[in-house]
């Protein structure tokens, strides 16, 4: 599994919704990163306890302007449940399940579009 690499094709053009995918995929790639170094697990727990907070803060942001028309608004909850049901507990996530969360955020960023 590779970090996710913000493309051109990504681009909303919207200034702030940019900002905050660049942010979710950063946050997504931290986990990743802390995985492959056998992290702490307090490290990796706070690590996912931000990617889901974060998660659910632009999700509301996305509502609050109209959007996104591309099922985001269950995203925060995918996340979390990827994150809490991983069966290894909360401090850390199966290669399956953030493989699962990449993938979410990848059809996220590149299907978003303004409901109009």
């Amino acid at each position: 599994m590779s970090p996710i690499k913000w493309k051109q094709e990504m681009n909303t053009g919207v200034r702030e919704i940019n900002a905050q995918h660049k942010e979710l995929i950063a946050l997504c790639n931290e986990v990743l990163a802390a995985q492959r170094r056998g992290a702490d697990k307090q490290v990796v727990a706070d690590l996912l306890g931000r990617l889901i907070a974060y998660t659910r803060y632009h999700c509301a942001v996305e509502q609050e302007m109209g959007g996104p028309g591309n099922g985001g608004a269950e995203l925060p909850e995918k996340v979390a449940r990827l994150c809490a049901g991983n069966g290894r507990g909360p401090a850390s996530i199966s290669a399956e399940a953030l493989q699962e969360m990449q993938d979410l955020f990848l059809q996220h960023v590149l299907t978003w579009e303004p409901v109009a």
